[in-house]
């Protein structure tokens, strides 16, 4: 404490040639030292005081910068797991993809064979007869899936009747659409349990 000492020595000095050059009546309190004590207590106290505010400062802020650095890694951490999180989510989605692709493909090529081979397993035998066919035809009161609008024996009247030839491609078609609508299904439960499982681990 070698400086304090300085500073005291100085304050005693200097407040000495003051009251000498005044002729102040507090010259015998600073050569006595009390007032000059008095003067260096309160001028280390503020020395103190200081030393303390400025401590605190820089240990509040190097908390702070702490806090900050902290606050960054864990936000870029959170973004890079998040951007990873939908990376994986979408090379799982075109897998996905990729193989409902497959299975339609699939599926519409043998509807396109069981189309084709209709013509040499079918005699155009009445399968459904004309008051059957008014049924399944009605528009009102009765909102049921009518036979296909193309088929020119539907289309003849009254007296329409379905045969073997008209019932089979649209068991084909109707079979072709539930299997694609049972492989989208498939398609979407497969990546959410997959995400799930994702999330989990």
């Amino acid at each position: 404490m070698w400086w304090l000492a300085g500073v005291w020595e100085l304050v005693m000095i200097n407040k000495l040639r003051l009251a000498e050059r005044f002729k102040s009546p507090l010259a015998p309190l600073f050569q006595r030292g009390e007032l000059g004590s008095a003067y260096f207590l309160v001028l280390l106290g503020l020395v103190l005081v200081a030393l303390f505010y400025w401590w605190r400062c820089v240990s509040l802020e190097g908390q702070l910068v702490q806090i900050k650095t902290q606050h960054k890694q864990e936000v870029a951490a959170a973004d890079s797991a998040a951007a990873k999180r939908v990376l994986e989510a979408n090379d799982r989605a075109d897998v996905l993809f990729v193989q409902l692709s497959h299975t339609e493909q699939t599926l519409k090529t043998l509807s396109q064979e069981k189309q084709h081979a209709i013509v040499n397993h079918t005699t155009g035998r009445t399968c459904f007869n004309a008051p059957l066919v008014r049924v399944l035809n009605a528009t009102t009161r009765s909102q049921t899936s009518s036979l296909p609008a193309s088929s020119p024996v539907l289309d003849a009247g009254d007296d329409a009747v379905a045969t073997d030839t008209d019932l089979a491609p649209w068991i084909v078609n109707a079979q072709e659409q539930y299997e694609v609508c049972r492989a989208r299904l498939k398609v979407l439960i497969d990546w959410h349990t997959s995400e799930k499982e994702v999330h989990e681990h």
